[in-house]
Formats: structure tokens, C-alpha cells, sequence
């Protein structure tokens, strides 16, 4: 079995922190989303059988149909079950707050960190780069992957530091080696039966702490 303290910042509705954990990893999510700690909840700790809650994601969307019962589609939830794909001994957490605040004192704490759509949420992404380089021993793995889609971009009452990645890369350099760097084109987010589609150019790389 697989060893390690997988960390997982901005991890959403913990799917990634589930999929760490069955493949054998210790890990623990972090959110400070209460909509999406609180569906994480709901998802991981309340419901007890597969596809058993119905959701009709797109009864809102109307722009862009091609046919009108695509706001009636259907999507049945969880696939995945926390209480039967998790071994009852497993490492399996998850943390709410700040990412900054909350692992601020965690130094040298964690074997790989693992960020997915989080780099940009951000008002300044060179504090969450230091961060991670202080959470992580000389080894220790860092998984990126995500755009740059900095979410206080035009927002005036905000501290927004926004760095293209030819800037940003160089400051990743200081403390960690590129073992693997590529763009990635990723879907996120098509409505079935729409006319539109959001697609990001999705930086994937994996760094290695100096």
C-alpha cells in the first residue's frame, strides 16, 4: 500500500480527498466554502447508498438549449460511497478556514500537497506558494492543476496579485525542482444539449521540494 500525508487545500466537495484515501493514502481536505463544506457533509457523512439523491443541475440554464427537456435532466448522486470505499482504519479528514491561516504553523508536516483548481483563489499567489513550500520536506511533492483564473481580478476593494505563469514559474524555481510541466485542455462545465461549453487551458506539473 501506498504511504504518505497527502494534503488537499480548496478541495471542494472532498472527491479528491476520497480518492487519496482509497488508493491507500492519509489525507485531509481543506474548504473554506461553508456551501461546499457543507454539501461535503451531506455527500461523505449522511448519505448511505449509491445515486440514491436525484438533482436537476440545469433546471436554471436557459440560454443556449437546443432542446427544452435538457432542463430536466437528471443526475443521481453519490457514485462513489465514503462508508463502504473507505476502510474504517483509514486517515480520512477534512479542516475548515483559510488555507493561509489554517497550515500556517504545519512546517515540514506533509508529504505531497496536491493543488486542483486553487492556485488562483488567491488575492496574492505568492503566499500560498511559500505556504506550500514550507508545509513540504526536501522530497516532498507538489501536484498542480488548474488555470489562472484569479478570482479578485477587477474586484477594486481587493488585493489581487496576478501573475502570468512565466512569471509565477520563476518564483515556483526558488524552492522547487519541475519534474513534469504541460498545458492541459480541461471541460468545466457543458450543459447536454447546449450550444456552449467552457474549456481552460489547465496548468498540470508536478514539483519537487529542494
Amino acid at each position: 500500500m501506498p504511504s504518505g500525508r497527502v494534503l488537499l487545500p480548496g478541495c471542494g466537495l472532498g472527491r479528491s480527498v476520497l480518492e487519496f484515501v482509497k488508493a491507500g493514502f492519509s489525507a485531509q481536505g481543506n474548504e473554506v466554502s461553508y456551501f461546499m463544506l457543507l454539501g461535503s457533509d451531506f455527500i461523505l457523512n449522511q448519505v448511505a447508498e449509491r445515486k440514491s439523491v436525484q438533482l436537476a443541475p440545469f433546471v436554471h440554464c436557459t440560454d443556449g438549449n437546443l432542446d427544452d427537456s435538457v432542463r430536466l435532466l437528471t443526475v443521481s448522486i453519490p457514485d462513489a460511497l465514503a462508508c463502504e470505499d473507505v476502510a474504517a482504519d483509514s486517515d480520512f479528514s477534512m479542516t475548515s478556514g483559510d488555507f493561509l491561516e489554517v497550515y500556517g504553523g504545519q512546517e515540514k508536516n506533509w508529504d505531497c500537497v496536491v493543488t486542483c483548481y486553487f492556485l488562483d483563489t488567491a488575492n496574492n499567489v505568492l503566499r500560498y506558494v511559500e505556504l506550500i513550500a514550507r508545509l513540504l520536506p526536501k522530497g516532498g511533492i507538489w501536484l498542480n492543476y488548474g488555470p489562472l483564473l484569479y478570482h479578485y481580478h477587477n474586484q477594486p476593494s481587493e488585493v489581487s496579485v496576478e501573475l502570468s505563469w512565466q512569471s509565477l514559474r520563476k518564483f515556483v524555481l526558488l524552492s522547487f525542482d519541475l519534474a513534469s510541466e504541460s498545458v492541459e485542455e480541461a471541460t468545466y462545465c457543458h450543459v447536454p444539449g447546449s450550444t456552449s461549453t467552457s474549456t481552460y487551458q489547465c496548468l498540470y506539473f508536478t514539483a519537487v521540494r529542494k
